[in-house]
């Protein structure tokens, strides 16, 4: 399917999923940082937080960064913070997804966008934004994608692409992820090396 999501090096939880988790991300610039990227696992952790995580990774934009004062942000949302480590020069913030997301969670990893619902997409995203008319299976973006591919798409077609797991995974393990490859809605996910 042609991709609507144009995020760069950027992965589909940095520009969709963290949006759900209600966190004040344009706080974190006041303690000398920015985002990244985000992911829903690290292969390269010794800790294993399970699947019910976000892992934010966050990048020093001073040499005054406040770790600190930037895990307050996280903290503020009850038990959000999980946890957090250095990788290289970066900070990683493993952030627990809530309860009421999880259903959420696996609509995204397995790229059923429409399940996520109308509701959720309204709150969260403006009538004109690609991720409301992917979530809402706008008429309009269908027949944009049917004109671009030249061909025509079920009815039940999902609009975007599943999330890569190796663009959604900070640092890859393919023997790791035959473990929860279930999780995924994967036709062959090694297709890109």
């Amino acid at each position: 399917m042609a991709e609507i999501w144009k995020y760069g090096e950027y992965s589909k939880t940095a520009g969709m999923f963290l949006y759900f988790l209600n966190i004040k991300f344009n706080h974190i610039a006041a303690y000398g940082f920015k985002i990244k990227n985000a992911y829903l696992r690290d292969h390269g952790n010794d800790k294993d937080y399970g699947c019910e995580c976000v892992y934010v990774v966050l990048e020093s934009m001073a040499l005054s960064a406040d770790e600190i004062g930037v895990l307050r942000v996280f903290e503020k949302k009850p038990e959000a913070l999980k946890d957090s480590y250095k990788l290289g020069e970066d900070l990683v913030v493993v952030v627990k997804i809530p309860e009421n997301l999880l259903e959420v969670l696996g609509y995204f990893r397995q790229g059923v966008y429409s399940k996520i619902g109308k509701d959720l997409a309204k709150e969260y995203f403006a009538l004109f934004d690609p991720r409301y008319n992917v979530i809402t299976k706008s008429p309009e973006l269908k027949k944009t994608l049917e004109d671009l591919l030249g061909t025509e798409l079920s009815k039940d077609a999902e609009l975007a692409d599943a999330p890569d797991p190796l663009r959604e995974i900070l640092r890859f393990n393919e023997e790791k992820f035959e473990k929860e490859k279930h999780l995924w809605k994967v036709k062959d996910v090694f297709k890109h090396q």
